[in-house]
Formats: structure tokens, sequence, C-alpha cells
């Protein structure tokens, strides 16, 4: 590895000793134990060291490519075993080569597409990268080219119908070149990023096109959705902050916050998004053939928290659009409002044995409560209940572990969603900031401490 290289990865994280340029006989953290200790992982250690300087190098903003970086490290410092940081050293290095990986809308020429890009240095995960034109419902396979992540082959890399050659890449933009198998004919690709709440930050998550994302690009759907008032309601205020809710139809509706902000501004832009995601899923929820009879879906995005520095949506959706049973779900997701960055609370409370948590897991919220902590939920879960012995939701809120989490005035907030048959089970726990310092990370710790200390000022008000 260049010297130059070795000193700037030393000079940004101190803590984190790379294979190569330090003496394994020193090693001291369980990360750097875990590297040295392991041929592939000290090569996916070099390979990130090396994905992380050409990011830097093509970056507009390279300030934001090192806290990115500081991020996964604070993470990747969790692992305590093989797999755990393996799969952190692929994903980083696929995210740092790979800036486009997400959903993004715009056009091919002038006609309007959806693209998704998921490249993994990972083999065994599979490619499920494409694009749809808008008024076809038909996926374009799209595979990587191994030699540079800037070129993309359409359909398959032997015998490809067309290339994508991305040629900037700056933030939530994506400009770039579709040509044909033969390059005589060439037009230009202009991308944004498509963002929802529902689907928390595209870019971190490892799943590829989301079903409900897909769904947008179905001809007679899209075409509904395109001709759809939107109707706002009048300014409505939570706790003093105002917003007001909108939508196409009475079962779908979404939010906007009044009071500008550059973060507010970039979740109304994600809480648009969720509206025109809402109503292809009103619509797809009948097939053609059942087209006279009524809809029975809905869809909507509610406030749950909202405080100076952080906000709490929660997306219910439930119908029955066929198969056994009715639906009925939720998501919550707690959004920065100093960065308009989402924040995933879980990474506040420790986890058993310092297990990371995965991108898998962070698209589905659901995660497992450390023991003790879970014991503390569950009793409170259960006082409801009186201790009868024939309640059926007895022996299922003790056995249950995973919760969705979202933050409350006085605590966390833990949401068990249990599967259909069960959901009346479903149960709603506030534990007590002070209860919980002893099971938090140090973010979480301070974190908490900052709400813990605003409550408190309110309250003396």
């Amino acid at each position: 590895m260049p010297k130059f290289i070795i000193l700037l990865l030393v000079f940004l994280f101190p803590s984190l000793a790379y294979a190569a340029s330090f003496d394994c006989a020193r090693a001291a953290t369980k990360m750097e134990k875990l590297i040295c200790g392991n041929s592939q992982l000290s090569k996916g250690d070099e390979d990130l060291a090396v994905a992380y300087t050409n990011a830097l190098k093509e970056a507009s903003d390279p300030a934001a490519i090192k806290k990115q970086q500081r991020e996964w490290l604070t993470n990747a410092q969790r692992c305590d075993d093989y797999a755990c940081l393996m799969n952190a050293f692929w994903s980083q290095i696929a995210q740092l080569a790979n800036p486009e990986n997400g959903i993004w809308t715009g056009t091919i020429g002038n006609q309007e597409v959806m693209a998704c890009f998921f490249h993994f240095e990972n083999p065994n995960y599979e490619n499920k990268s494409g694009y749809f034109y808008l008024r076809h419902s038909q996926l374009i396979p799209l595979a990587p080219r191994p030699e540079n992540t800037k070129i993309w082959y359409e359909d398959n890399s032997q015998t490809p119908t067309g290339l994508w050659t991305i040629n900037e890449r700056h933030g939530d933009l994506l400009q770039g070149n579709w040509s044909d198998a033969t390059g005589s004919h060439i037009l230009p690709i202009r991308l944004k990023r498509f963002k929802t709440l529902s689907m928390g930050d595209p870019t971190s998550s490892i799943i590829g096109c989301n079903p409900e994302v897909v769904k947008l690009v179905n001809a007679a759907i899209n075409t509904r959705v395109q001709k759809e008032k939107i109707s706002f309601d009048k300014a409505l205020t939570f706790d003093g902050k105002r917003y007001r809710i909108f939508g196409a139809t009475e079962e779908v509706n979404t939010l906007e916050l009044i009071d500008k902000s550059e973060a507010s501004t970039a979740l109304n832009e994600r809480l648009k998004n969720e509206l025109a995601v809402g109503i292809s899923e009103y619509y797809g929820c009948n097939t053609p053939s059942d087209e006279k009879e009524m809809h029975n879906y809905s869809a909507s995005i509610e406030l749950a928290f909202w405080n100076a520095r952080w906000i709490t949506f929660v997306r219910r959706t439930g119908g029955d659009c066929g198969g056994n049973h009715p639906f009925s779900e939720f998501y919550y997701t707690t959004w920065d409002l100093t960065t308009g960055k989402e924040v995933n609370l879980w990474t506040w409370v420790e986890q058993e044995n310092g297990k990371l948590i995965s991108h898998l897991d962070t698209f589905y919220g659901n995660y497992s409560a450390p023991d003790q902590l879970n014991k503390i939920i569950t009793e409170e879960a259960v006082k409801p209940l009186g201790g009868d012995p024939e309640n059926e939701c007895l022996n299922i809120i003790k056995e249950n572990a995973k919760y969705q989490l979202s933050l409350g005035k006085k605590g966390l907030v833990f949401h068990s969603s249990f599967a259909h048959v069960v959901q009346a089970c479903d149960y709603d726990v506030e534990i007590p900031y002070k209860t919980l310092l002893p099971f938090l990370t140090k973010e979480g710790k301070e974190e908490v401490k900052l709400m813990m200390s605003d409550t408190s000022s309110q309250e003396a008000r």
C-alpha cells in the first residue's frame, strides 16, 4: 500500500490499524485482531483502503465521504467474528465504489424511466439491478462491468442489448449516456434519487428494486397516478409545530411540514414520493378483472414524535387485496432535523455480544432487544393482562423479543409487530430514558441524556 494512503488512514482512523501498516504483534482492538488473524479479512481491509482512496479522488464533497467512512467504522468495530466483519467490508466497498446504488427516476432521452442499481462485492449476493420505461412494466436487467464500475451492460454481459455509461455521480443526481449494442445510437441519461420514508435510506439497503416502488412502473397504474388531483387540508399543529395532510384519495394520504428548513425540504420530498407509492398500491390492490369492485386499501403517514431535533413518522397500510387474510402493517422511521437524515434508533441500544445490525435488518426495521432489556419490556406489556393464564396473548408477549422503535417524550417506545393471526396481541411499551441508560451504546447514552435534559426543561416551565 502506498505510504501516503497509510498515513491518510492512520490520520483519519487512529484507532484502526490496517494490516499492511502496523505490526500485528501490537494488535489491541477486537477488530485489529480479527484482521491480523485472517488473510481474507486482511485483503478485505486492503481493498477497502483502495476503494476509500478512489472515492475521495472522485468525490465532489470529500468531507461527506470521510464522515460516512467514520460512521461505517463505528458500526464495524462492533463485529466479533469473521462473517460480520467480512460482510461489513463488502458492503462498504460496494458503497464507496458504487455510489449509484439505490433507486432512481428520470429520463433516457425523452423517455421516463426508473432505474435500480445494486452492485455488490460479495459474489453470494444476486445482482438485481435493472430499469423500466414507465410506459412499460417489464424489467430490463443491468449487469455491472467488473473492471469498470461506471459501465453497466443492458440485459447481460455476454450479448448486451445496450450499454449504460455513468459519467457524473453527484449526491442525488446521476448523469451519463445510453447507447445501443453497436454504439451508433446514443441518448443522455438524467436521473434523480427516489427516496421514501417506507424504504428508509435506499443507499444503505441490500434489497433489490423494492416491490412498493416497482408498482409505479405499471403502465395502467402510472397513468392513473399522473391524473390524480392532489388536495391539501388546512394547517394543523403537533406540539406547536405546523404541518398539513395531503392526498389524492380519501384512503391514501401523507404529510407536509410547513415551516421550511433544509432538512424539512428533504423530508417533504420523501413524503411526496410516499404519496406516489401509496396511490400506485391503491390501484394495484385489485387486478384488472376486479376493477368494478371497490378498493379496500389504505395508506397514511402519521406523526408519532416531533421536537426541535428529531421527528418520527409511522407509515400505516391496510386492506384486503386477495389472499387468505386482510393485512395491516406499520413501519416507524426517525429523522434528524439538523441533517435531514434517518437515524436507526437501534444503534442506540447495545446489542448482545456486540452484534452488528445488518443492512437487511435495517430495511425491515425489526430487531431483538437484549435479554435483560426485553424482560423489562415484557413485564410492562403483560401488566394490563393481570396475569390471567387464560389470556392467549400472555405467552405470545412473553416469548416476543422483536420490535420496531420510536421516540417518546419520556422514553423509547417499543412496538411489537405480530403476524396477522395474533395482531390483536400487539403492544406498545414506553421505557423511561433513565431505565434504558445501562442498555445503551455510547452514542445512545449521549443522545438520551440530551432528551432527558430537554424533557426536564419543558417540565420546569
